[in-house]
């Protein structure tokens, strides 16, 4: 999250960081959390999430990609 809209949308209470659902040249989304600033630190947030989130992401975009793959070619073109 920017910090200046973390400033202007929340006072600056909040924070956010980000991963991909992706695989190689895809991409279906973004895996977000946010979180109070007085609860967690960025650096605990990083060390503590990051990780985890990078290997939910990646499941969930392995899983996506075989089921359209699975769907077929029509249904790789509509989404």
């Amino acid at each position: 999250m920017d910090e200046s809209y973390s400033r202007r949308i929340f006072g600056g209470a909040v924070w956010a960081i980000g991963v991909p659902v992706a695989v190689p040249n895809r991409l279906f989304a973004s895996m977000n959390v946010m979180m109070l600033r007085e609860a967690v630190s960025t650096e605990e947030g990083l060390r503590r999430f990051v990780p985890q989130m990078k290997k939910v992401a990646s499941a969930l975009a392995e899983t996506l990609s075989a089921r359209l793959a699975a769907a077929g070619p029509s249904a790789a073109a509509k989404s």
